[in-house]
């Protein structure tokens, strides 16, 4: 399945369950780009994880700009140490991340189960 079709079946999901999302994540953001090109065009509010220091500053410094106040939290930790509050995020995205991460690494920190219970079975379960 292409990624259009992945993010197509995301929003017929929210109106089938006429559900809004409030807050999402984004897991190994980087400098912001996914969202600021793609996230917070879609959603108002996001949070983000990056265990580089760099890169949070400068997600912060460009995201602040042209997304005043529109980034709840900005999370300097690896995903290996991160562990989501429950019941906050009804949407994940980690892309390309996840593979940086070792196997045993995802099974050992529960990384799935924890969004899982963090609300995204709420949403949608896949």
């Amino acid at each position: 399945m292409k990624r259009k079709s992945y993010i197509y079946l995301l929003f017929t999901f929210n109106k089938i369950l006429k559900k809004s999302f409030f807050l999402r994540i984004d897991c190994g953001a980087g400098i912001g780009r996914v969202s600021s090109s793609f996230l917070l065009k879609k959603f108002e509010k996001v949070d983000i994880v990056e265990q580089n220091p760099s890169f949070v500053a400068k997600a912060k410094e460009d995201l602040e700009i042209t997304y005043p106040g529109r980034v709840d939290k900005y999370i300097t930790q690896g995903l290996q140490d991160f562990a989501p509050e429950i019941g906050k995020y009804d949407l994940i995205w980690a892309q390309w991340v996840l593979g940086h991460l070792k196997d045993g690494m995802l099974v050992s920190i529960n990384y799935f189960n924890d969004f899982r219970d963090s609300h995204l079975h709420k949403c949608m379960h896949m």
